[in-house]
């Protein structure tokens, strides 16, 4: 395609949601950080996000589901609870999953949930950019 001589309406999509299936007989809750299976039976399915292998964290869970799609949201920041110590000299470090709802500097299986941002009480806010980011 040439170089642009003008305006042009370029074809997107909206980037921020994105609905999955959920695995067979399981719960995700609104809030919860979700992971997709990567290999073996129910590989492409929605899973509450966890430190284990074969995972990919998709987003958060914008409202809950059981044996049904989900819909998630990313690229955005998220307030967490965080294992070990987190503190502002760690503010651009990558964070992993812990359990749904949980993230750490380190883990076994270094899920990825996203960046570090702030650190506030006990929170650690995290920016969970969209998959493949």
């Amino acid at each position: 395609m040439p170089a642009l001589t003008g305006d042009f309406q370029r074809p997107f999509h909206r980037l921020g949601l994105k609905t999955y299936p959920v695995a067979p007989n399981t719960t995700i809750y609104k809030g919860a950080i979700v992971a997709l299976i990567t290999s073996g039976t129910n590989a492409g399915t929605a899973v509450p996000a966890s430190d284990t292998a074969n995972s990919r964290v998709v987003g958060v869970a914008t409202k809950p589901s059981a044996n049904n799609a989900v819909e998630v949201m990313h690229g955005q920041v998220f307030a967490f609870a965080f294992s070990g110590t987190i503190t502002k000299s760690n503010i651009g470090q990558p964070v992993y999953a812990i359990d749904d709802n949980t993230v750490a500097l380190t883990t076994t299986n270094s899920v990825k949930v996203g960046y570090l941002v702030d650190v506030s009480g006990n929170q650690a806010w995290v920016f969970v950019p969209a998959p493949g980011m």
